[in-house]
C-alpha cells in the first residue's frame, strides 16, 4: 500500500531521484523524468481524470499516437475509484503492477519493472562496448548511468545533430530575447534564471531535450501569462508551481521564444527598474498593401496604442480600444496605402500611445 508517512523508498538512484516512489506523486515525478527515455511526449499532465496527455512514441519514433494516462502508486487501485472509466483511457503508470483482472484493452506500465530493465540493458551494453573497445578508465562502477543521463554535455554529444543545432539556437534565441536572463547547464537540462545566484528559486526556464525532441518549461505568473499561440500547455509542477510546457520544433521556435518572452516579463514585471513603457514586435506577416505586425507589451503597466506611421507617408490612427495589457500582444495592421510595400527594402514603422511616447520598428522585407 501507499506510504503517506515521511519516508522514502528503496534507492534506485535514477538520475534526477534518489528513492523509490511512495505514492503516486512520486509516480508522475518519475515518469516525467523517464518519459524521454521510454519513448514519450508529455502534453499534459492536470487534475481530473485522466491525469495526462502525452504522446507515444514506443512503436514509431517519427510518428507518435495521443494517448490518456491515469497514474497510480498500485494499479489495483485504478478499479477502486468510480468516476474512473476504463473505456476513457490508454495506459495506467504505475509503480507497483498488483490488479489481476486488468480489461484486455488497458495496458499498464509499472515503472518498477521498466527501470529494472533499462539497468539490465544498460549493464549489457556496457559489457558489449567492454569487449568490443575497452575502456580507459575500467573504474566505472556498473551500476552508474550513462553521461548522457546525467550530464547536458554528454547528451548534447548523444542526441541527433539536428536535435543538437535546434537546442544551441533556442539557448541563443533565449539568450538575446530575455533580458538580462543567465544560464547554464543543470544536470542532463539546460537552466535560464532571471538573476544571480543561480539557483532554483531564480529560475525562469529549463530546456529538456531527447533524442530526436526539444521541450521548454516555463515558469509563469497566471495573472500575466499569455499564450497566443496555443503552443504550451500548463504542467502540475514538475519544475516550478506554476509551469507550462511545449514542444520545440524548428517550424515553431520563434512562437515559443515569443511566448517565453512573455512569460519572462510577467514574472519579472514587479521590478520596479523596469522601463514603464516596452513595445516591441513579436511576429509578423507581410502582404502587397499590408503588414500585420503582432505587438507584445514588455513593459509594467498596459499601453494604448494611439497612431502609427509608415516612413513619412503620415499617421494613421491604430483605432479605438487598442490596449495592450503587460505580458500580452495585439495585431496591428499597417496599411501602405496608396502605395505597395516593395520586396528588398526596409520601412520604419513609428508607433505612439496614449502618453506620447513614440517607438520605431525596422521592418524588412
Amino acid at each position: 500500500m501507499p506510504v503517506e508517512r515521511d519516508e522514502v523508498g528503496p534507492k534506485i538512484d535514477y538520475p534526477g531521484l534518489t528513492y523509490a516512489p511512495i505514492n503516486e506523486q512520486g509516480v508522475v515525478s518519475l515518469f516525467s523524468m523517464m518519459a524521454d527515455e521510454i519513448g514519450f511526449a508529455i502534453e499534459a499532465i492536470r487534475q481530473g481524470f485522466p491525469d495526462a496527455l502525452v504522446v507515444d512514441y514506443r512503436a514509431n519514433r517519427e510518428r507518435g499516437v495521443k494517448k490518456k494516462i491515469e497514474f497510480e502508486f498500485e494499479s489495483s487501485h485504478f478499479p477502486k475509484q468510480k468516476s474512473h472509466d476504463a473505456t476513457k483511457c490508454d495506459i495506467i503508470v504505475c509503480w507497483e503492477h498488483d490488479w489481476k483482472k486488468i480489461p484486455n484493452d488497458l495496458e499498464v506500465l509499472e515503472l518498477k519493472s521498466l527501470l529494472q530493465n533499462l539497468k539490465n540493458k544498460a549493464k549489457e551494453q556496457e559489457a558489449v562496448e567492454e569487449l568490443v573497445a575497452p575502456r580507459a578508465n575500467p573504474k566505472k562502477i556498473a551500476g552508474d548511468k550513462p553521461d548522457y543521463m546525467t550530464s547536458w554535455d554528454a547528451r548534447l554529444q548523444w542526441v541527433l545533430p539536428a536535435t543538437r543545432n535546434l537546442a544551441l539556437k533556442l539557448i541563443q534565441r533565449l539568450e538575446t530575447d530575455l533580458p538580462g536572463v543567465k544560464h547554464q547547464p543543470r544536470f542532463k537540462w539546460h537552466s535560464f534564471f532571471f538573476r544571480e545566484p543561480l539557483v532554483r528559486k531564480n529560475e525562469v526556464a529549463t530546456l529538456i531535450i531527447g533524442r530526436k525532441t526539444i521541450r521548454l518549461s516555463i515558469r509563469v505568473n497566471p495573472q500575466k501569462f499569455n499564450d497566443p499561440f496555443g503552443i504550451f500547455k500548463p504542467m502540475a509542477g514538475f519544475f516550478y508551481e506554476q509551469e507550462h510546457r511545449a514542444p520545440v520544433t524548428s517550424e515553431n521556435v520563434e512562437a515559443v521564444v515569443s511566448v517565453a518572452r512573455f512569460a519572462y516579463q510577467g514574472l519579472i514585471s514587479v521590478d520596479p527598474t523596469m522601463q514603464a513603457e516596452d513595445l516591441r514586435v513579436v511576429s509578423r506577416v507581410w502582404f502587397d498593401r499590408v503588414v500585420r505586425l503582432q505587438i507584445g507589451n514588455f513593459g509594467a503597466r498596459s499601453v494604448q496604442l494611439r497612431d502609427y506611421e509608415v516612413g513619412d507617408w503620415g499617421k494613421k490612427s491604430a483605432g479605438t480600444g487598442r490596449i495592450i495589457e503587460p505580458g500580452k500582444a495585439i495585431v496591428l495592421s499597417v496599411r501602405a496605402e496608396p502605395r505597395k510595400f516593395q520586396k528588398g527594402q526596409s520601412y520604419d514603422v513609428h508607433v505612439w500611445t496614449n502618453t506620447g511616447a513614440m517607438f520605431r520598428f525596422r521592418e524588412a522585407l
